[in-house]
């Protein structure tokens, strides 16, 4: 096993003293050569066993994960830093793609594989009405901006008129609910990119406190609402005689009035008809509008470690222990476990003279891993109808494993909500932005205040808590893999047969600080060999199934 911090391992190799020729014998994780086991490909590593998403393995080498809000692009041929995440980059890894389409439906994975070459465009044989596309990023993320991509002039056109809306996933009858976040006021013939700013708009849903920006969305919406269809742009005759049909738009043909300003003749037929007079206008040739959008970027203050948290080995517990814990991390605001509901009340009467009048609970995340974190968000909803309401009073503490005098978590309080009003039709404010300095975070606890009965009249409800996301950046500060393979072999197998190790030494190209376990063991199954005996003791002789018949 080898527990190692923010730096790459290239190869390690083990050389073993044999009393005996080793004869070449093994399977994928490793390569065993006489006298020697080694671990020097990414092929290697990759049959290695780590907790999920904790680990870079490429051909350099093995390192653990790094935690993005920045972005590294290529913009004019310069590498430029850009703040943010793409959330569609990684969508798939997440379980979303094409959610939807009135048409075309088959290309809209082109919206989504980062490039420019690529795109989805409508069925100019639909009705406009069809013409739109929706995406899944696979999970809730905090936006801050979308952004379209046209395909380059020489492959089309930008949509003509279009409108831009988003989604949480909330449905209450029929389809999701989608909101507008933006619409064209004009025709679009030459622009290519459109960003829309969601820092500048309120949320979906409810407003928020603090510094909290962007948005919580999960499905992106594109309709085209107006197109040019035949008549994209006016071209030569000669350039349109050379256009594919598919791209021959319409002709117009035009009648010379007396003053000099034409009129448009209904067809071809009427202008011919005036062959050989000074009645005869000119012919407009054009081409066909191929509306054509290449990318659609969803941009995010960066990766939220919450999600994948369980699947890592990390863990939600509570107070309560109602199995609605794991809700909070799971990235889906309106998935199968809407939120962690936590009871929020209790009998002033009931309380012992030894207890505190201000009772405090906590949910506790075990991360599943240490991270570099400077920033929390806690998301509370409760849907229509609902009794929940969000917490009034909590505060966020973090842990980097260490412990107190007492054994105990040592905790570090890095934000707090004092005093949110929820009243008796619940609090317009639910979504709460927390950040501070870069630190070192294994545990975090959400500990919030219960109330007694009487100071929220009429109320016996429970409070509600959706989602808490994590961000942060850095490589994480130590990660683990071990030589734990699936199959028949689940360890290095020095030979077919036993061997007798006179020594082990080793040797790795591996960071300082990194802690190497090495273990041996004479096999990897137990045998069991039953004997049977006769009254007097005596063994029955012959094979184990030739003692059995005659027992």
């Amino acid at each position: 096993m080898l527990k190692f911090p923010a730096t790459t391992i290239t190869q390690i190799l083990f050389l073993c003293s044999l009393s005996a020729t080793n004869i070449c014998f093994g399977q994928q994780g490793y390569a065993l050569q006489p006298g020697q086991v080694v671990i020097d490909a990414k092929e290697h590593w990759e049959h290695w066993k780590s907790a999920a998403n904790t680990l870079q393995i490429d051909d350099e080498g093995v390192r653990p994960a790094f935690i993005r809000k920045n972005t590294v692009v290529e913009m004019n041929g310069k590498e430029v830093i850009v703040s943010g995440v793409n959330a569609v980059s990684n969508a798939i890894e997440f379980g979303g793609g094409v959610m939807g389409a009135g048409s075309n439906a088959s290309d809209g994975h082109n919206l989504m594989d980062g490039r420019m070459d690529t795109y989805w465009e409508p069925d100019t044989s639909d009705l406009l009405k069809n013409w739109w596309v929706e995406i899944d990023l696979g999970r809730t993320v905090s936006a801050t901006r979308i952004v379209l991509k046209f395909v380059g002039e020489e492959l089309g056109d930008p949509f003509l008129q279009f409108k831009v809306t988003t989604s949480q996933g909330e449905q209450i009858i029929g389809p999701r609910l989608f909101r507008k976040r933006f619409t064209t006021n004009q025709p679009i013939k030459n622009q290519r990119t459109f960003e829309i700013d969601l820092t500048k708009q309120l949320p979906t849903k409810y407003s928020s406190t603090g510094d909290f920006t962007g948005d919580v969305i999960r499905y992106i919406g594109v309709g085209i609402t107006d197109s040019d269809d035949g008549k994209a742009r006016e071209v030569p005759k000669t350039e349109f005689e050379g256009l594919p049909s598919d791209q021959q738009g319409d002709i117009e043909y035009f009648r010379k009035r007396l003053s000099g300003s034409p009129t448009l003749l209904s067809g071809k037929e009427e202008w011919d008809a005036l062959a050989g007079t000074d009645h005869q206008g000119p012919v407009i040739y054009y081409r066909r509008e191929q509306p054509r959008l290449a990318e659609i970027e969803v941009w995010t203050v960066g990766e939220n470690i919450g999600i994948g948290l369980i699947e890592r080995g990390g863990s939600v517990t509570s107070f309560d222990n109602n199995g609605a814990e794991p809700a909070v991390v799971d990235g889906d605001f309106f998935g199968e476990v809407l939120y962690w509901p936590a009871v929020g009340m209790f009998d002033i009467k009931k309380v012992l003279p030894s207890q505190p009048v201000d009772f405090e609970r906590q949910l506790l995340i075990n991360l599943g891993g240490a991270f570099f974190l400077d920033n929390i968000r806690v998301l509370q909803l409760a849907p229509k109808g609902s009794s929940a309401r969000p917490f009034p009073q909590y505060r966020l503490q973090i842990s980097d494993g260490s412990t107190n005098a007492g054994g105990a978590l040592a905790w570090t309080t890095v934000g707090a909500v004092k005093d949110l009003d929820i009243g008796r039709s619940g609090s317009s404010q639910r979504y709460n932005n927390f950040e501070f300095p870069l630190s070192k975070v294994k545990h975090f606890s959400f500990t919030y205040r219960m109330f007694a009965n009487h100071e929220f009249a009429g109320w016996r409800g429970s409070f509600a808590l959706s989602e808490i996301q994590f961000f942060g950046e850095g490589y994480m500060p130590e990660s683990q893999i071990s030589s734990q393979f699936e199959g028949e072999a689940p360890f290095i197998e020095l030979a077919e047969v036993p061997q007798n190790l006179a020594s082990i030494e080793w040797d790795a190209d591996t960071p300082p600080g990194t802690d190497l376990i090495l273990q041996t063991r004479t096999g990897n199954t137990v045998k069991s060999i039953t004997h049977y005996y006769k009254k007097t003791g005596e063994e029955y002789p012959g094979t184990e199934e030739e003692a059995a018949e005659a027992h």
